[in-house]
């Protein structure tokens, strides 16, 4: 009996220590998807501005057929 014990005993340390782990790997992919996010957020808006900034091919053209 003593040996059946010792076998749950160690089991259940082990289960702990991989649900540890897993959880470590979970935090560790959030802190990365968040910094991808944030990343991602501020390209956008950056090449947002900036082709809100340009004027638009077409409307060149045709001020630049009328000169």
């Amino acid at each position: 009996m003593d040996d059946l014990a010792a076998v749950e005993a160690a089991i259940y340390d082990q289960s702990f220590r991989v649900l540890d782990e897993q959880a470590r790997v979970l935090d560790a992919l959030r802190t990365r998807a968040g910094a991808l996010v944030a990343s991602a957020s501020v390209a956008t808006a950056l090449l947002g501005g900036l082709a809100g900034a340009r004027t638009p091919l077409t409307t060149r053209m045709v001020s630049s057929r009328r000169t």
